[in-house]
């Protein structure tokens, strides 16, 4: 059978199966196991991790279904939840998530797209801030909003936009300006992902004006 890593039931029922594990370990939340609860936390956190970089690189294919991806980081994000509910709150937050992701360019040397060890919903703002800006950067505006509209349902929105590079600094990289990339992780974007998070901008400039539109319609109603 071929791995796919698409595969939503799957991960539910591995990703399930280890949380109850959690609860096994952790029936009452006491601070005395912590050894247990961060081992079981630890492998909880490895099957997402190896889930989210093979997610990565699907993303980045032509034929991504953005909202089947959409709905597996979702999944990832509730069964973090769950374990936060279930284990010593000192455990959950001693133990990061350390998450790499390598490129895969045959043709180029293997370089490092991200590294980092954070907690789950952090990793998930960047994971979730690069399937809007490739499909921006593939012109697919239908599949962005459905993209825009999961982070604010998650809650996740405005942290997944503060990880895009300020409209400035994107705007000289469009013409060849290079700027460190330690925040933002996006050293691997080409041009047309440069482009896509412009058009982000773009499109949160538009929902502000409509905004003040339907304000100065409201008070233009009450004043007659």
């Amino acid at each position: 059978m071929t791995y796919d890593p698409t595969n939503y039931e799957l991960y539910n029922r591995l990703l399930t199966s280890q949380v109850k594990i959690l609860e096994y370990v952790a029936p009452s939340r006491e601070y005395h196991d912590y050894d247990e609860q961060t081992n079981a936390l630890y492998e909880l956190y490895r099957s997402m991790a190896d889930w989210l970089k093979d997610l990565w690189h699907i993303m980045m294919k032509d034929s991504t279904d953005y909202k089947h991806i959409s709905k597996c980081l979702s999944l990832c994000l509730d069964h973090a939840n769950d374990a936060e509910g279930i284990i010593h709150p000192v455990v959950f937050y001693d133990a990061g998530c350390s998450l790499r992701i390598d490129s895969l360019d045959e043709k180029k040397r293997k370089r490092i797209i991200y590294d980092r060890c954070a907690l789950i919903p952090e990793h998930l703002c960047w994971m979730y801030r690069e399937l809007m800006v490739i499909a921006q950067s593939r012109h697919q505006p239908g599949e962005f909003y459905d993209i825009e509209w999961d982070t604010i349902n998650l809650g996740l929105e405005q942290e997944t936009k503060k990880l895009l590079r300020p409209r400035e600094q994107l705007e000289e990289c469009r013409v060849g300006a290079t700027f460190p990339a330690a925040h933002y992780r996006d050293a691997h974007w080409d041009t047309a992902m440069i482009e896509g998070a412009l058009a982000i901008y773009a499109e949160d400039d538009e929902s502000e004006e409509d905004e003040d539109e339907e304000d100065e319609n409201d008070i233009d109603k009450e004043s007659q």
